[in-house]
């Protein structure tokens, strides 16, 4: 947490001396406030509580939870291959997540919180739902645990998945060589996930080497910087609004099927 956040002030602050887009920071985003409840919401709540739960689970499973299910994570390798383990993990969890908010239209509702922006800056990041930050803190802390992950990688994995999340959604100018758009998230593949166009924010779901694999990336083209936005914004404005939309949906969903 106290990585991302420091992450977080410094992208915010070198936004404002090279932006990708002039004129779009935190300071001048009007939906600053509800961006900054929604990481509280997952910070302080979702998160943790998902990562209880998954512990639980682990112990459930596990018994004295002293085992892992899979004993062969490489304890013996350096702790940054042992990271670089851990975070293609924790991606390729994450990347059939996210996958799967763009393809159910009850999860979608969730994920929409994150999508109905039309300005990219770095607190986007954070703008997650408190059920997706749950949900997400469950499944992944569950499968990494389950592994046997070690605390220190662990906890660098995640550390090192937030910058990365906070750099890709960042207003900040980056210029990479071809390459690295095939090994890490940037600004402009995420940029595009991001897009108005369906076709296009289906793509680029996480880490590049996933999306290569199965079938989703979509490489940046130059000088080429999409609309970003959803086609027909439906969430509220409102942080309570936002809080409450996938709950509305769902209860629509379920009186027009009744009806």
């Amino acid at each position: 947490m106290l990585a991302s956040i420091a992450s977080i002030a410094v992208i915010a602050a070198l936004e404002r001396v090279w932006p990708r887009h002039d004129g779009v920071d935190v300071f001048s985003d009007p939906q600053t406030p509800s961006d900054l409840a929604h990481a509280a919401l997952v910070t302080f709540f979702g998160g943790p509580l998902g990562g209880l739960v998954a512990s639980a689970l682990l112990v459930l499973v596990l018994g004295d939870g002293n085992v892992a299910v899979v004993p062969w994570w490489p304890e013996g390798w350096p702790v940054a291959a042992q990271v670089l383990g851990a975070w293609l993990v924790y991606g390729f969890c994450d990347y059939w997540m996210h996958r799967t908010y763009h393809s159910v239209d009850a999860l979608w509702w969730v994920h929409a919180v994150h999508h109905e922006v039309e300005r990219m800056h770095v607190l986007k990041a954070t703008r997650v739902h408190v059920i997706e930050g749950f949900v997400n803190a469950v499944l992944i802390g569950s499968v990494l645990l389950l592994l046997g992950v070690p605390k220190a990688a662990l906890v660098l994995a995640v550390a090192l998945t937030c910058f990365l999340n906070n750099l890709s959604h960042s207003n900040l100018d980056q210029r990479f060589w071809k390459p690295i758009h095939w090994l890490v998230p940037t600004v402009e593949l995420h940029n595009i996930h991001h897009a108005v166009e369906r076709s296009q924010h289906d793509t680029n779901l996480g880490i590049p080497l996933f999306d290569l694999a199965f079938g989703t990336y979509t490489a940046p083209t130059a000088g080429v910087r999409p609309e970003i936005g959803v086609a027909n914004p439906r969430v509220p404005t409102t942080i309570k609004g936002q809080i409450a939309f996938p709950v509305r949906q769902w209860r629509e969903s379920v009186l027009q099927r009744a009806g």
